[in-house]
């Protein structure tokens, strides 16, 4: 069996996420998965012991990257992301002898096994990435970055990279020389400046190896940019699915209410992680409610409600 080699990045706050991301993984492909998790040198000893048992229990080769965060010091950020998000950028650098990587995002989870994206050509390219559906008010946030109309805004939740390739192109240092030029000029800091720099050198993939929360939140916005064929396929059958968004759209948050989020929290629970007490006591809350009180409330705090995947697609 052919060894993939998968990377995240996490800090403390996030690392029960990032356990359910792994579990779930192992569980789709127990055998041939390296880990590669890319954290700082902060990040607690228990917390990185508790996730090498469970990889290595899961079948996984356990391969942890500690990282000095002078590199990205200063770069621009969002307040409920963490600095340590722009890891991944360095990845061609960190390991140099891998020639291909998939990364992910602790806020997804497999559904299905990542042979067939793990093997994708990149035909010339340097990365493969699916087009992020945007808010319907932001979709003129790629021309005010600059980038041409003809190419599509991708989302780096999940990443098949090129290591070789960008290695060769310098693809860490053009990244990173964006974002400081640019500074607050990035909404999204790390995305945007992946766009930038890579937008013409990215394969585009099939939505259902990143089927993110807009696909069932903005459904006729999604047909637009990605076709109703392709889009039906990912909701009903997705290999990866990414919760990305605001924290109301996480499978964590009380409120969420995800077609896939009893098959996220059915993951989580196997890992035997506690989640945060806050969420904790949001989901008690919530749990108490009665029906006809969840939906006006969700409501009237302004949570959209996401579209169930079409019936018979």
């Amino acid at each position: 069996m052919a060894e993939l080699r998968i990377a995240c990045v996490t800090d403390e706050a996030y690392a029960p996420y990032c356990a359910a991301m792994l579990h779930g993984l192992l569980q789709q492909r127990p055998q041939g998965l390296t880990i590669h998790l890319l954290h700082a040198a902060d990040f607690p000893q228990p917390h990185l012991d508790a996730l090498r048992t469970l990889v290595e229990r899961g079948g996984g080769r356990w391969q942890p990257v500690g990282v000095d965060t002078d590199a990205v010091a200063g770069l621009p950020r969002m307040a409920r992301i963490p600095p340590v998000m722009w890891l991944r950028v360095l990845l061609p650098d960190l390991l140099p002898r891998a020639e291909r990587l998939l990364y992910l995002d602790v806020d997804t989870l497999a559904l299905g096994a990542v042979d067939e994206l793990w093997n994708t050509d990149f035909d010339g390219q340097l990365i493969a990435a699916v087009d992020n559906v945007l808010h319907p008010r932001m979709v003129s946030r790629p021309a005010q970055l600059g980038l041409p109309p003809d190419a599509p805004y991708f989302n780096s939740g999940v990443l098949l990279m090129d290591l070789d390739g960008m290695r060769r192109d310098g693809t860490p240092g053009k990244v990173i020389d964006c974002a400081r030029a640019r500074g607050t000029d990035l909404l999204w800091p790390d995305q945007d400046a992946l766009n930038i720099v890579l937008a013409p050198r990215r394969k585009a993939l099939h939505p259902r190896w990143n089927c993110q929360n807009s696909f069932f939140y903005w459904r006729e916005r999604s047909i637009e940019v990605l076709g109703r064929a392709a889009l039906d396929e990912a909701v009903t059958s997705p290999a990866l699915l990414h919760f990305e968004g605001p924290s109301w759209a996480k499978p964590w948050h009380g409120f969420c209410d995800h077609p896939y989020r009893a098959a996220w929290r059915s993951v989580q629970r196997a890992t035997g992680w506690d989640l945060p007490r806050s969420d904790r006591a949001l989901e008690r809350v919530v749990g108490h409610l009665p029906a006809a009180v969840i939906g006006p409330l969700r409501s009237a705090l302004g949570y959209p409600r996401p579209r169930k995947p079409p019936a018979g697609a």
